[in-house]
């Protein structure tokens, strides 16, 4: 889910993601809210989108497990307030990353995706969560 410019340059010219190594295109299934039920939710608006975010898709999120990627621990602290709180996972992305238009993300440098838990200790899922994403 997305702003609305975001959505509809997503669904004319799919998601382009430019890298160190090589460019590449993703096709995706987006709206300006959800639509169906999902298994985990990677949070990635700015913090002060959060509470927003998260109170226009209630109903499908609260409880769900949302992974946040936000700088800092604020975007933690709001969800904590709005749902289970032992639902949420932390995330440091430890390479830079830029969004200067729509429907395209630049990366440049390598690094790791650092996530784990601060209302709970770390699951099998947090686990299997890392490796996943790891091989993205």
């Amino acid at each position: 889910m997305g702003h609305k410019n975001e959505v509809d340059a997503i669904r004319e010219k799919s998601l382009l993601i430019k890298g160190i190594e090589e460019d590449f295109s993703v096709d995706l299934s987006v709206g300006t809210n959800l639509q169906r039920e999902i298994d985990i939710a990677i949070l990635t608006v700015k913090t002060q989108d959060v509470t927003q975010a998260f109170k226009d898709n209630e109903t499908l999120l609260k409880d769900r497990p949302i992974l946040t990627v936000q700088n800092g621990v604020a975007s933690e602290q709001m969800l904590a307030k709005l749902m289970d709180k032992k639902m949420i996972t932390s995330s440091i992305a430890m390479f830079r990353a830029t969004h200067t238009e729509p429907a395209v993300i630049t990366y440049d440098s390598k690094g790791k995706w650092i996530l784990g838990k601060i209302y709970a200790s770390n699951d099998a899922f947090t686990q299997e969560l890392a490796e996943i994403l790891g091989k993205s």
